[in-house]
């Protein structure tokens, strides 16, 4: 099972168990300025993907 994994067919279905996980999930990514500043401002990558047609709105 292990070495059917480390294939390509594998990565894939890591990857597909990753993104099956992830749906209908809310993604909020909060960017942090440098070391003396913070940054409060948040990205909704939910909303960008909806926007692009990449997922469907609720």
């Amino acid at each position: 099972m292990r070495e059917a994994m480390t294939n390509e067919g594998g990565l894939i279905q890591v990857k597909m168990a990753i993104a099956d996980s992830l749906r209908n999930k809310r993604i909020v990514m909060i960017p942090t300025g440098s070391a003396n500043s913070f940054n409060l401002q948040t990205l909704d990558i939910n909303e960008i993907l909806k926007q692009l047609g990449v997922i469907q709105a609720k």
